[in-house]
């Protein structure tokens, strides 16, 4: 999938789309070995790996509705490539709105809470990120998603906007 010769990346990213959707959530094994994968691939200047990368994260988003996905977009919109926070700002908008209120909220107690902080704050974090970024583009779909983000939590927004 990193590999710099298009035909290679690109059987490898329609591989991944085509077994995802069929995956569903069993695709979670997976999500640490190809969604990094991917947001290499989101850096690169050539348009066609681009395109193709993003519609495969979105695709995967989608079908598999995995919270697990959202620490790697937090990690993708502090990069510097303007490209990869756009794709990870969408792919933010996206996941809010796919998956429901319940996978990305974190329960006390619960394994993933102790390795993690949650996807609600990383969520926040995300915004806070690009919300003052200087493309256009990535200001305006972190607008979307802040929108999105006080429909489904609008007991965190007074919290989190001051």
């Amino acid at each position: 999938m990193i590999s710099e010769r298009g035909r290679l990346s690109g059987v490898a990213i329609d591989l991944v789309s085509s077994f995802a959707p069929r995956l569903g959530p069993r695709f979670e094994p997976l999500v640490s070995i190809i969604i990094p994968a991917l947001v290499k691939v989101l850096i690169r200047p050539n348009k066609i790996f681009v395109n193709r990368a993003q519609a495969c994260l979105l695709l995967i988003i989608e079908h598999c509705h995995l919270p697990s996905i959202v620490p790697h977009l937090r990690e993708a919109v502090k990069d510097k490539s303007q490209a990869l926070r756009l794709a990870a700002i969408e792919a933010t908008l996206q996941v809010l709105e796919q998956f429901d209120k319940s996978l990305l909220e974190v329960r006390e107690g619960s394994a993933l809470i102790k390795r993690h902080r949650g996807n609600v704050e990383d969520i926040e974090s995300i915004v806070k990120d690009t919300a003052r970024d200087a493309n256009p583009t990535v200001r305006q779909v972190s607008r979307k998603v802040f929108e999105k983000y006080s429909e489904i939590w609008p007991e965190r927004v007074e919290a989190y906007v001051i």
